[in-house]
């Protein structure tokens, strides 16, 4: 028997909250690759020490971080050997500091890579399923920002694989395995549309990892699973394309024993590892992965699936009961609420698809991007109060108290309020906050103002109420915002607000958590959405009072990437998916308007900040 070669290599991956599937690296793929048949939870700090507080969740396929229960789906994709990615090819783009250089996500290098190898001379990203503001000059080896006109330095090189290998099974295999560059075949244009994916490839056969979660095929893993031809009927909801070749897939009752020995049943396992062949330029666009958006459990499903003619062997009705066994604890009751039609003996099945999250509009002029109704200007500057003393501060919101109470504690010390404060043994003085009442030792409240920003503002520990202006402590940086003409879902013919937000790394100050040290900006410029209505304009408002007093980022720990010293929102929030709710930051949300309201009200930012 000739010895196994391999197909590929096996990347496990994460979605970032810009819904970018983003690489971990090779030793935490080897880690989780050595324990996934052994254990459903991995512990991601037994590789790595930084990640100590994630773990993986491979029943459900999401990565859950401790303390703040962040949850963030995961995905096993394999590249196929011939692909950029498992040649070692890396393409780069370099950030504002000079010689420090970032990975494109995989997904895009193979793209890049494709048309690198065609010799494509320009690519714009904003027209393909990435949908990133962004073109590429592959000659003069720059990225230009479609808006801005930004230019920055990119590269190619090469490094050698470390990513663990895929064997081929000795059986049948499945073709959801392998992914290949991006399924797309360049013509010697580059046309807007559908690049990555394609349409729904194979006829289920074994699958020899439960949890693979991988996108496209190459088109040579693939010739193996074409179907006998057969006369099939579709019906469709949505268009598909007509250049796609799709094979049927059937679906038939669920088996109670769990085995697959009915090639019509669709395992949950088998449903994980279903993916697109490669497909031609107008093949069905997904999100280089047709999990992408979906709930980890849930069927993958497309408009281009179909049941062959004379299937006669299913069932008129699935239970809701059955329907979850069969699908995954995440299937939504609509689909198994409407089995009487879709799983009919006379009809066929069609399932279709959700499109990958909608990040940005359509690519915008300068003509058609307008100021904000009754908003002066276009962007904003965040300058804050900084170092006032605490005495001067505390004479503008305290009494003295002359005859301090007996049986109530000061909650910063735990010491008796008559008695001498924890903090400071030579201080008897009591303070008493002009609004809330409550009343602390002098020593321990100016020492907790001291201890923060010292920006004039002071916060009752007890109560939170806000006495003065709060000030945080957000990096220097630039808030722009501008209308659109489109409209976020939910509010139709409204026209869209968009916020942009600027902010480089550099050193933190005296307010920071560790002045002197650097940080890090990731993500920026952050794009974020409001609806162009009378409440979405008086919520701009707020957030521009929010940004000058430097209350909207602040400097941490990300929750996404566990990454230390870098920008992270500080929690306001922001609706950074325009066009649909995929990752949950985005529209429809009828009730998003009125709780980032509340948020900024915590933040001492209400509609008396703003009134005339």
């Amino acid at each position: 028997m000739a010895a196994a070669r391999p197909v590929g290599i096996a990347v496990w991956e994460w979605l970032n909250e810009f819904g970018r599937w983003r690489p971990y690296d090779p030793n935490i793929c080897d880690f989780i690759e050595q324990r996934k048949s052994s254990s459903l939870h991995i512990h991601l700090g037994g590789a790595d020490p930084t990640l100590v507080n994630y773990t993986l969740d491979l029943q459900n396929l999401i990565q859950i971080r401790a303390g703040t229960g962040t949850k963030r789906m995961v995905r096993r994709k394999v590249y196929p050997m011939q692909s950029a990615v498992a040649q070692g090819i890396r393409w780069q783009w370099e950030d504002n500091a000079p010689g420090r250089y970032h990975e494109y996500d995989f997904e895009i290098t193979c793209y890049i890579e494709d048309a690198y190898q065609n010799k494509i001379p320009l690519i714009d990203l904003s027209m393909t399923q990435f949908n990133l503001p962004y073109t590429l000059d592959l000659t003069r080896m720059t990225q230009t920002r479609n808006e801005t006109r930004n230019k920055r330095h990119i590269k190619r090189s090469k490094i050698v694989n470390s990513y663990h290998l895929e064997y081929a099974s000795n059986g049948p295999q499945l073709s959801g395995n392998v992914t290949s560059n991006s399924g797309r075949k360049f013509n010697g244009a580059m046309t807007g549309g559908s690049s990555t994916a394609g349409s729904v490839s194979g006829s289920v056969s074994s699958l020899k990892h439960t949890h693979s979660d991988s996108g496209d095929s190459d088109n040579g893993q693939a010739k193996s699973l074409k179907p006998k031809k057969k006369s099939t009927k579709t019906v469709s909801s949505t268009k598909s394309s007509s250049s796609s070749s799709i094979p049927p897939v059937a679906v038939g009752p669920p088996n109670p024993h769990g085995a697959s020995s009915n090639s019509n049943i669709l395992t949950r396992s088998q449903v994980h590892g279903l993916s697109s062949a490669g497909s031609s330029s107008g093949s069905a666009s997904f999100h280089g992965n047709l999990t992408t958006g979906l709930q980890p459990g849930m069927p993958l499903m497309s408009s281009s699936m179909s049941m062959p003619a004379g299937v006669g062997q299913l069932p008129s009705h699935i239970s809701l009961q059955q329907g979850h066994r069969f699908l995954g604890r995440h299937i939504s009751p609509a689909i198994t609420g409407v089995t009487n039609t879709l799983v009919n003996p006379l009809l066929p099945v069609v399932l279709s698809a959700p499109q990958p999250p909608l990040y940005h509009p359509p690519p915008a002029s300068k003509s058609t991007m307008k100021p904000v109704q009754g908003i002066e200007g276009t962007k904003r500057k965040n300058t804050g109060k900084q170092n006032l003393e605490a005495g001067d501060v505390m004479k503008k919101y305290v009494v003295k108290v002359k005859s301090p109470p007996n049986d109530e504690d000061c909650c910063i010390c735990m010491s008796r309020l008559s008695a001498n404060s924890g903090y400071d043994d030579s201080c008897t003085t009591v303070y008493q906050l002009k609004k809330c009442t409550h009343m602390f030792h002098k020593s321990c409240i100016e020492a907790m103002y001291s201890s923060g920003s010292k920006d004039g503002h002071v916060q009752c520990p007890t109560c939170k109420t806000i006495y003065g202006e709060k000030y945080g402590n957000c990096p220097p940086g630039k808030m722009e915002f501008h209308t659109l003409p489109q409209s976020v879902p939910g509010y139709p013919g409204s026209g869209t607000i968009r916020i942009i937000y600027s902010i480089h790394g550099g050193i933190q100050g005296p307010e920071h958590p560790h002045p002197g040290q650097a940080f890090s900006a990731r993500g920026f410029p952050r794009h974020c959405y409001l609806p162009d209505s009378e409440e979405g304009r008086k919520v701009l408002k707020l957030l521009i009072v929010a940004w000058e007093r430097r209350l909207t980022f602040t400097i941490g720990s990300s929750t996404t990437t566990g990454e230390g010293n870098t920008v992270t929102w500080n929690e306001i929030h922001h609706k950074t998916e325009w066009g649909s709710n995929s990752t949950a930051h985005g529209y429809p949300d009828p009730n998003y308007l009125t709780n980032v309201s509340m948020e900024l009200a915590v933040h001492g930012v209400t509609e008396s900040d703003i009134s005339e």
